[in-house]
């Protein structure tokens, strides 16, 4: 058994917080080839995950000037959503969200974003992991902001839509309590009209 150990730099700049999953690759210095790894002498991959690792921002994030909240909203009291903005593009509409650590969690949730129109029926929904999986909510620690995208489409761009958002359980499907100016939200979801709003 040899224990070996590597020093991986960073690149100067890291634009947000994320995570970075860690690879170990052994290859022919020769070709440039992979070798595979083995399971029970099957071949299974050409690199083993070891796991995902936090990385750092190097620059502090700040907070867009205009926000579409009226006030913060906190999701389980681990979750505040502190900022928003709305950026209509044709026929698409990119929702920027602002979210806040505020107490450590022991499961990987999941962002909902469903947008409906004025007869209340759902017309999109961008459900998706914070930054689509590169930074699971396990890996964050309070006092970190993370600013994530998400884009829906808009079948009317004049039209008026509401759009809904919390979090989630991927496994369960149980909700992070909302709570706003100490005000529980029904069906833990904040509700905002998202159209006109830039």
């Amino acid at each position: 058994m040899i224990v070996d150990r590597y020093r991986l730099p960073l690149p100067d700049a890291t634009p947000r917080l994320q995570a970075w999953q860690l690879h170990i690759v052994l290859y022919e210095t020769a070709t440039g080839a992979r070798l595979p790894w083995n399971l029970h002498n099957i071949p299974i991959s050409d690199h083993a995950s070891l796991s995902l690792v936090r990385v750092g921002a190097s620059a502090p994030l700040t907070f867009p000037q205009k926000s579409a909240l009226a006030a913060p909203v906190a999701f389980q009291n681990a979750i505040q959503l502190s900022a928003l903005t709305f950026t209509p593009d044709d026929d698409r509409m990119h929702i920027t969200v602002w979210w806040e650590s505020l107490a450590p969690l022991t499961v990987d949730y999941t962002v909902f974003m469903h947008l409906f129109d004025a007869a209340g029926n759902t017309v999109a929904n961008a459900d998706a992991p914070p930054l689509s999986g590169g930074f699971p909510t396990t890996l964050w620690q309070p006092g970190d902001v993370i600013s994530d995208t998400y884009t829906l489409p808009l079948l009317d761009p004049d039209a008026n839509y509401t759009l809904r958002l919390g979090w989630y359980d991927l496994q369960t499907g149980w909700r992070l309590e909302a709570v706003q100016e100490g005000n529980l939200l029904p069906d833990a979801a904040l509700s905002l009209d998202c159209c006109h709003i830039e």
